[in-house]
């Protein structure tokens, strides 16, 4: 699925903030100590990762691959289970301080069951899906401007 949204923040603010949650995740899985100030993401990435579930029986065994990271250009990154592969990536066009975001995701599962993934995201297909996708957007947007506001 591919969707493209004009935002109003820079090339610069959108991949801090992506490269930020990152950070955040690696330290919270305890992949790189509190105090690490010094990682800098790069392509070739890799790491594991455990996403838990509310009653810990469906905890989900992650390896997520940094395929690409062009700093303020491109981000891609495919998350391998035992469920399938997940793919996403944002491409950045900047436009006069502003950007055009590209992104574009796709799962492909590993059998012919339903997963536990499309359990629970089932609903959110098609139209819907675009619009939950445009809406995650424009929160990071919020969510950038704020952060501006606040510096």
């Amino acid at each position: 699925m591919k969707i493209t949204r004009a935002l109003k923040v820079t090339a610069k603010e959108f991949f801090d903030y992506i490269e930020h949650a990152i950070v955040t995740d690696l330290k919270h899985n305890e992949i790189i100590v509190e105090d690490n100030n010094d990682f800098k993401l790069h392509s070739g990435f890799n790491y594991k990762k455990i996403i838990r579930s509310k009653n810990r029986k469906n905890d989900l065994a992650v390896e997520v691959h940094v395929d690409k990271f062009e700093k303020y250009r491109k981000y891609k990154s495919r998350f391998i289970s035992i469920q399938g592969e997940s793919t996403i990536c944002y491409e950045i066009e900047e436009d006069n301080g502003e950007i055009v975001v590209h992104y574009e995701e796709e799962f492909v599962k590993s059998d012919k069951k339903q997963t536990f993934l499309e359990k629970v995201f089932a609903p959110k297909v098609g139209k819907n899906r675009k619009k939950d996708l445009r809406n995650r957007l424009l929160v990071l947007e919020r969510d950038i401007i704020r952060r501006r506001s606040q510096t």
